[in-house]
Parts: structure tokens; sequence; C-alpha cells
């Protein structure tokens, strides 16, 4: 058994340090209890290896359970984590077996999940229950249980699209700590799903699934860098458009060139649609996850540029000296000190930033933290900024950007005095990155001889951001494995189709 897995069930109470193997008892509760839904999860340990990091459950069915032993936990053939087919397809006994197990009349939620399932693939149930009637089954058996033993709403939790709030807290990883639990429970129900999905793939498609969360944002940020980096790099060089009042024109072709790129490197697979249910569900479920927070990073920025900013660029002037004494007032227009509580409140904010970043940077440069300093007191000032940060059946989420900074900064002061874990789970992300946007706008004003142009350049590159997220999202939507495998030469491609554009316009 892998060692970290013995140490999560060590942990969990389920196994001794000196067994060889857990008691089959005691794992079988904790695989299939109602009750043990969370610890199996979101408060259970998350296994890391080199394809990701994966919750217990998940972990431990497809690294430490033999054939029989799944047998044994996952009595019937009906359900998912059975690794035998159905032999017995005849519907009604279904409805029995479902009926039996976790109650209620099969009937009738059988074809709302038939129905929502159909919706949410965009392809008639019939089609899979003629492609694998025995996968078809063990899939409705999953939906089923979670429907009857956690919640009735549950399709209406997985169609986030309409919902118009910030949906940073839609997760199947790293839940939110609310007060009311409802994120860890939300979180949960996602992973539950997700986690058991996995169990009857094969490996060529679990690898793939599992790489999916990983793999999608990471390949997004590569190709909104190329973008971005090409937008300005174009707007920088190219100054003969600016003197002659010719900017449009510019961005027209610089548009015109990014819309040709981006037709290029979509269209270049034969994006054939599999047939395998498990993994479309699977694809599609964690797209809509990745789809809410890419638009509620849509909205945060919205805000964030129109929220005004009144800091002079260093472009403007000069400070008498780059300490904060100095540079501060400079940037806020205004003589202003810095404050202990200020000092603490960036080193949060700066700490969420490098996690963000994960490079292993221990702090940011002098110039970059004051920045972040004069941002702090700016949007301080302004007062009664608000972002609301949607979970279902969530109440009371913080929405104050200023409350949050008083929490995080006494929450990180605490973590040092008490050398205890300091962790971000227990602050809703919408207004942690509103933070991280406002300096990253920041950064260009006060760098910038022009804070028009500025802002402006954020805003269109903002744009191409959600642009990317669009595409990708539809690139991806019902892809086979090829598409998948090809996904990872993507950024390269549009670098290089990119590259050979810029000649032309300098």
């Amino acid at each position: 058994m892998n060692i970290a897995i013995k140490c999560a069930l060590i942990e969990a109470g389920i196994m001794k340090l000196e067994a060889e193997e857990p008691d089959i008892k005691e794992l079988k509760t904790l695989m299939t209890s109602c009750e043990k839904l969370q610890q199996r999860t979101v408060k259970g340990s998350r296994i890391l290896s080199n394809k990701g990091s994966h919750y217990l459950v998940e972990s431990i069915y497809h690294s430490g359970l033999t054939k029989a032993q799944k047998e044994e936990i996952y009595t019937s053939e009906y359900e998912i984590g059975n690794p035998n087919p159905i032999k017995n397809l005849d519907i009604e006994d279904l409805y029995s077996y479902l009926e039996d197990e976790y109650g209620g009349s099969a009937e009738d939620l059988v074809k709302n999940i038939k129905r929502n399932v159909s919706e949410l693939i965009g392809i008639p149930f019939e089609t899979f229950l003629k492609a694998d009637k025995s996968l078809a089954y063990k899939i409705i058996t999953l939906f089923y249980r979670v429907c009857r033993q956690f919640s009735n709403q549950f399709f209406n939790f997985l169609n986030v699209d309409k919902q118009s709030k910030m949906q940073f807290e839609f997760r199947a990883s790293f839940p939110y700590r609310e007060a009311k639990g409802k994120g860890y429970e939300n979180t949960a129900l996602l992973a539950e799903l997700l986690g058991h999905l996995t169990f009857s793939m094969p490996k060529e498609y679990l690898e793939q699934a599992r790489l999916i969360e990983k793999n999608l944002p990471a390949i997004a940020d590569l190709i909104s860098t190329h973008t971005r980096d090409y937008v300005e790099c174009i707007n920088n060089a190219v100054g003969h458009y600016e003197d002659s009042g010719q900017m449009a024109n510019l961005n027209k072709i610089v548009d015109s060139n990014l819309e040709s790129a981006f037709h290029y490197i979509f269209e270049s697979v034969d994006n054939q649609l599999t047939q395998r249910l498990d993994f479309l569900l699977y694809n599609l479920i964690s797209l809509k996850e990745y789809i809410a927070r890419k638009s509620s990073n849509e909205l945060l920025a919205k805000l964030v540029c129109e929220t005004p900013l009144k800091l002079q660029s260093f472009q403007d002037g000069k400070c008498k000296t780059w300490e904060d004494k100095h540079v501060i007032p400079y940037l806020l227009g205004y003589d202003k000190s810095v404050s202990e509580t200020v000092d603490k409140q960036t080193d949060f904010i700066e700490k969420y930033i490098l996690a963000r970043k994960m490079n292993g940077t221990t702090a940011l440069p002098a110039q970059n933290k004051q920045i972040l300093k004069a941002v702090i007191i700016h949007d301080s000032a302004i007062g009664n900024i608000k972002i609301e940060s949607f979970v279902f059946g969530g109440k009371n989420i913080p929405s104050s950007i200023t409350a949050i900074l008083k929490k995080g900064s006494t929450d990180l002061d605490k973590s040092k005095t008490n050398d205890t874990v300091f962790s971000f789970e227990n602050y809703p992300e919408s207004i942690l990155l509103y933070w991280v946007m406002r300096y990253e706008l920041a950064l260009r004003v006060v760098m910038s001889k022009d804070k028009k142009k500025a802002i402006y350049l954020y805003q269109r590159i903002a744009s191409w951001e959600t642009r990317i997220d669009e595409t990708l999202v539809n690139y991806v939507k019902n892809a086979n494995l090829n598409t998948y495998n090809e996904l990872l030469t993507l950024p390269k491609k549009l670098q290089v189709f990119l590259s050979n554009t810029i000649e032309p316009l300098s």
C-alpha cells in the first residue's frame, strides 16, 4: 500500500501502524458511509503523485485496493465502484435495487437523472445506453445515491451557468471554510462525484481525467502569457501608429492576427466525440468548475478597472529616496505614513501573490511591495468596496475588501506566533484576487507614462483572456484523448505563429 495512503488511513483511525492492511469493514465504512463523506474527500488527506493530487477516496480506490477488496466494499454490480459489468440489465431490476438500497421512488428520479445528464452533455442519454448499458446504469446509480443521500437539488447545484454572482467558491478541491460549512459540503459532493466517475475509467482515460484540473489552467495561462506579450510588444514597439493617431488601426491588425492564431491552433486536431459517459461527464463538470471561476475573473477584472486608481506614475517625477516614507506619499499624491497595520496587511497579500505564483520566490522586490502598500492604503480610503461571492446555500460570506485584510493579517500574525500552518482556505478567493488584480493594474499604472493607456492595455488583455478561456473550453468540451494530448502543444504553436506576425508591423 502507498505509504501516503497508509498514513492517511492511520490518521483517520482506519488502520494501525503495525498493520499490513486496513480492516476491510472499517475501510468500507470510510468509502461508502454518508457520515464519512467529508472525511474521505475534503477533510481527508490529498495524496500527491506525478499525476497531480487526489482526495483520499480516489487515491484509495486506484492505489490501495485489490479487485477482491473493491468487490467486498461495493458488493452490488450496480455500483460504479464494483469492477464487474452488470449482468442483469433489466430496468425494473435497477429500479428495485435503487429503491431497496437508497429509498424513494426510482422511476421518476431516474428519468430526471437521464434528462439532466443529457442536458449537461448535449447528447441523448439513449446514446450511452446503446453504447454501454452497464456503464450507463452504474452512473445512474451514482447520481441516484448522491441525490437521495445528500441533495435532491444536486443538478441545480451543477448548473452554475444560471448564477450571476462570483463563482470562485464552486470547486472540487480546497474548499472555502465558511462558517455554515456549506462550502465544505458542496466541494465534498463535487469531489465525491468526480472521484467516483474515475472508478470505471480505463487507464488511459483515468490518466487524462486526472490531468484536466492541472493542465487546463496551465495551458490557458501560457496562451494568455503569449497573447499578453504579443499585445504589449506591438503597442510598445510601433510608435509611429500612435504618433499618427492610427492606434485604432493597429489594434484591428493585432486583433485580426490573434483571431487567425486562435483559428490555427484550435482547429489543428480532429475533435471526434468519445462515447465514454464517465469521461465525458468528468470532463464537462471539470469544465463547468473551470469556467465558473474564470467567469468570476471577468466580473472581478471589470470591477478592478472601474474602481478609480489615483496613483502617480514614477515617470512623472522623482522621489527623494526609495524609502517608504518618500515613495508611498509620492505614489498616493499626499502625505501618508505607513502604519504597522498596513505593513501586516501587505505581508498577508504578498503571501497570497507568491502562493499563486508557486515559483519559490520568498518575497516581492522592494519597489513592488511599496506599490502594494500604496494600493492597500488607496483602496482602503475609498471604502465600501464589496464583492458578492456566491456559495450554494451559504450565508454571511465576507464581502468587504478591507475586512479581509484585517482578518488575514491578524490570522497570519497568530500563525507566526503559534508556529501553526496558515491556509488561504479560510478566505473567499474572490476578495483575495481583487487585491492581486489591483496590484497588477497598479504596477502598470505607476510604471507607465500614460495612465489611460496602461489601464486600456490591461482591459484589452483581460478581454482576450476571457476569449481564451471560452475558446479553450469549447475546444475540449467533447474532446477525445487525442485532443487532450495535443493540448500541451498549443502554447508553443501560438508563440511561433505570433512571432511571424511581428516583423511586418514594425
